[in-house]
């Protein structure tokens, strides 16, 4: 007999009016929970326990020194009643991480057309080293040996040339392990000692993100170099054959990082966290207490504004790595232009170019003429009609004012089929290899606005310029010079963490980086290839690899301790060169767009301290040892940091102390309830107090201790959430000038965030009006009242609870105790059982380490769907009665003891009754 719920009272709740987008939350794993075994505990003995409650196995064991713990998947359990266990000192949600997709700025493609190399000047080579300095440490015979990084990914194709071409000790890739195998998660994990990627086409499956980070680490061929070509890699494959990692598996293979000797772990993952203490990033924290440089993406949600940062980076003295946009981008493909004049060729010149388009039919157009309407041609209107026919012409445009879609339809009217753009107002960024509705072929690419100006100024002296496409190797492409190098990238995640403390760290080149990849053409094995890919994914092995240049100069933690990486992480962190903030993403049909000052400083919650300044790094004698500088809330402000100077040098030095303020903003939206979008963002002047200790001299060897007071600023207007940040400047007398970034909000947190639900949610949306819900188990025609939730700020606990009928907030205990102080049981979400037709997708309320909802300037509908059929998260069904149904979110900097310090969503009683139905 199958058995129903009928809610008798649920359509006095408010229902949904419009549809709304059901947003799944990918970040948890249903069932399944780590937990960290007490110091003391019996770990069998503990094992034991858990296998003697019903239906609950053991996914993982960790039986390490610095972490002793079970994965345990249970129906029946929960955070709460695990937390309850003797020997148990937490519990969590087993997370899973979406690998971020990079942005594919450009591909290579094998084609007949490759040119003698001879053809391009040397000094014309693609590198972005000369801006960090890491070219400097090159030419001083440093390039990485001896160091070992571990790198964290979808594991390595060392049958790349440029990554040694084979794998095992004597290799670059010379170690590292396969922790799932190659079906996981749809099949079993199979792990294994080869973490060779798996053999699928990497544009549906990014299985060569792992190998395109080790490229920039430690790639090396006779036209590339990476950051340290001589350090050893450790691959841990932590990805089957979809793009989904698990928690338990990241944790195991840190784990084994430490054990095989590893002196850095680079970690390009990540999934919206924001909170320092979830069981990855407390794993990596103490990883980084026991000598480790743990380096993390900081992620690549820039575009949902501040408060979003991703779990991995949040963890304590981990490195959370930015993007920057790098000032040259890598010219894969190039133009010969032939500028000539009646009958002579009065100029040939080879232009670096950016393409998504096929190099061997692009080159169709060689011999084609250049053409362009004017100066500034944008095509970004319907052209005119009495254009000539541009079928057998090269089109020149302008990158500006309109997205390539755009463009490209207008032109497209007019036959066009081949076109330049130049870049002349934005970031440079290689136009797409196809669009929607346009049926002729189309193929495009990008040259740098130099170049075009050369061309414009044959053209005004009535020159003829003909053009001849070609593809050079494709590992030695040119530099072309972007104008917006150097500026933060739109896509890097935003700080802090939701306690305020500061995140990101340091930034590194992220945006339109080229190393090595890989093909599959469609049986056997992959064949060797290079692409541009964009992501702070690609920032994160940029900073491994200065690491790396320090360890091979100056030694790991074999020969430093345990408390080297934290120092080594505030060298990286001290070195950081402040740049411009970033430009607005011009696509994005944002209202209120607001466009910064081209003098506004990024903030630290944007980049961290800034650009990596590799020669800062290592050749530095002074060193700075310090806890971040976070200066907290209004409510919690701490005016008062430490900051500990070390000589290193020979010789005694005097310092000085400066402070530089960044741009501080308010991180509120034009419409006064969410966080502000990147592009709502608006810049203020907020002034920021800082008493500067007196100059100090420290003699060699020796070390001293400053403090730096600050003054509380104040803004007028709270609401509006001013945020605020800055470096502190500490100048030696031997030219030397490192910097401590710091951080602080000039409003109360808690106070700004009474509610913690956006308003109108949670929302029961239905498939109609209807005075009751019936529904049945994976019936696809079910009528479950679908509870909408979005979240305004991170919340360490959200809460689905039952109580007593008559049941009222001044009994808040905590934490609640089934069968005390009326309290019933917490509900369990089934929305993806529903949707997903999956009896395994489960979640048990409460939900821990909540992540804030994306801006809605960036997505059009950002709820969170739930769906409840009376199932209780101990595994029991709700009984036939009246209830109180308890909603709440926990405030920031909540004690969960007080009722006041919850946002609680007033939902009437509700009664339940069974309804029989036929099998």
């Amino acid at each position: 007999m199958h058995f129903s719920i009928i809610f008798l009272s649920l359509i006095s709740l408010a229902v949904a009016s419009t549809p709304v987008r059901h947003v799944t939350d990918a970040a948890r794993i249903p069932d399944r929970y780590i937990i960290r075994a007490s110091e003391n505990t019996n770990l069998d003995a503990l094992e034991s326990e858990i296998l003697s409650r019903p239906g609950a196995t053991i996914f993982k064991r960790f039986e390490h020194r610095f972490f002793r713990g079970l994965s345990v998947v249970s129906r029946s359990e929960s955070i709460s009643s695990l937390s309850e266990i003797d020997g148990v000192d937490k519990a969590w949600q087993a997370g899973r991480v979406i690998l971020d997709v990079p942005e594919i700025s450009s591909t290579s493609r094998t084609t007949e057309d490759q040119p003698d190399v001879d053809e391009v000047p040397p000094a014309s080579s693609y590198s972005i080293h000369s801006f960090t300095g890491v070219d400097k440490i090159h030419a001083g015979g440093n390039f990485g040996q001896g160091a070992k990084v571990a790198v964290i990914d979808t594991g390595i194709y060392y049958k790349h040339p440029a990554l040694g071409g084979g794998y095992g000790p004597g290799f670059k890739v010379a170690g590292g392990y396969d922790l799932v195998g190659g079906g996981y998660p749809t099949a079993p994990i199979n792990p294994d000692n080869d973490p060779y990627p798996e053999t699928r086409d990497p544009q549906l499956y990014q299985n060569d993100h792992g190998t395109h980070v080790a490229g920039i680490i430690a790639g090396k061929s006779e036209w590339f170099t990476g950051v340290a070509p001589e350090a050893t890699l450790l691959a841990y494959k932590v990805f089957g054959h979809t793009n989904a990692g698990d928690e338990e598996v990241f944790i195991d293979a840190f784990l084994k990082a430490y054990d095989d000797g590893a002196d850095i772990i680079s970690a390009s993952i990540g999934s919206p966290g924001g909170f320092s203490d979830n069981a990855w990033a407390t794993v990596a924290s103490s990883l980084v207490d026991q000598g480790i440089v743990v380096i993390v993406a900081a992620g690549n949600n820039g575009r949902s504004g501040p408060f979003f940062t991703d779990t991995g980076a949040s963890g304590k003295n981990v490195v959370a790595v930015g993007a920057i946009e790098a000032p040259h981008k890598p010219g894969d493909f190039h133009v010969t232009a032939k500028f000539r004049k009646d009958s002579g060729v009065m100029k040939e010149v080879i232009m670096p170019m950016m393409t998504n388009s096929n190099p061997a039919l692009f080159s169709q157009a060689n011999g084609f003429p250049i053409w362009s309407l004017a100066r500034g041609f944008t095509a970004c209107h319907e052209l005119p009609s009495d254009l000539p026919n541009l079928e057998e012409v090269v089109v020149l445009v302008s990158q500006a004012d309109c997205p390539y879609s755009t463009k490209v339809r207008n032109l497209s009217e007019r036959n066009a089929r081949y076109v330049l753009f130049y870049n002349d107002k934005k970031v440079l960024h290689p136009p797409d290899e196809f669009y929607p509705g346009i049926e002729q072929p189309f193929y495009s690419g990008i040259i740098e606005q130099s170049a075009s100006d050369a061309i414009f100024r044959a053209l005004e002296n009535d020159h003829t310029v003909t053009v001849k496409m070609s593809r050079r190797h494709a590992e030695h492409p040119l530099n072309l010079v972007d104008p917006y190098g150097g500026k933060p990238t739109y896509f890097t995640n935003w700080g802090s963490l939701y306690d305020l403390d500061v995140k990101p760290s340091v930034a590194g080149y992220g945006g339109h980086i080229w190393s090595t990849a890989f093909d599959w053409p469609g049986q056997g094995d992959f064949v060797p290839n290079w692409k541009c890919f964009g992501g702070t994914s690609f920032a994160t092995p940029y900073v491994a690899g200065v690491a790396a240049l320090w360890i091979s100069r100056y030694g790991g933690r074999d020969k430093h301790g345990p408390g080297f990486a934290k120092e080594l992480a505030n060298r990286i962190i001290s070195s950081g060169r402040t740049v411009t903030w970033g430009l607005p993403v011009q696509d994005d049909d944002v209202e209120n767009l607001y466009v910064p000052p081209t003098d506004a400083l990024a903030p630290v919650t944007q980049i961290g301290s800034g650009l990596i300044d590799a020669w800062k790094v290592l050749t530095y004698t002074t060193s700075l040892n310090f806890e971040t500088f976070a200066l907290n809330d209004t409510a919690h402000f701490k005016p008062t940091h430490s900051l500990q100077i070390k000589n290193g040098g020979k010789e005694a030095v005097t310092y000085s102390f400066g402070h530089q303020p960044l741009t501080a903003y308010e991180a509120r939206g034009p419409e006064g309830l969410f966080i502000a979008g990147y592009n709502q963002l608006k810049t203020i002047d907020l002034e920021v107090g800082v008493q500067l200790p007196a100059n100090i001299t420290i003699e060699p060897g020796e070390m001293a201790t400053v403090n730096f007071t600050f003054t509380r600023p104040v803004y007028e207007d709270e609401f509006r959430m001013p945020c605020y940040s800055g470096k502190i400047l500490v100048r030696s007398s031997i030219d030397e000038e490192l910097s401590v970034p710091y951080f602080g909000v000039a409003f109360d947190l808690k106070e700004q965030f009474p509610l913690m639900f956006v308003p109108g949610t949670p929302v029961v949306e239905s498939l109609g009006a209807i005075s009751n819900y019936t529904f049945e188990w994976f019936d696809q025609n079910y009528t479950t009242p679908q509870l909408a939730v979005e979240m305004l700020y991170g919340t360490r606990e959200f809460r689905f609870d039952f109580f007593e009928s008559g049941w009222a907030e001044n009994s808040w205990v905590y934490p609640p105790v089934v069968g005390k102080a009326g309290f019933i049981g917490s509900a369990v979400d089934i929305w993806e059982v529903l949707t997903r037709q999956s009896p395994s997708h489960r979640f048990k309320f409460p939900l821990t380490y909540y992540a804030r909802s994306p801006t809605r300037a960036v997505e059009d509908f950002t709820s969170r769907f739930f769906a409840w059929q009376g199932e209780l998260s101990d595994g029991s069904w709700i009984q036939p009665r009246t209830y109180v149904v308890r909603l709440a979110a926990l405030k920031p900097f909540g004690n969960p003891a007080k009722g006041e310090d919850w946002d609680v969503w007033n939902a009437p009683e509700i009664t339940v009754k069974y309804a029989e139905s036929a099998e």
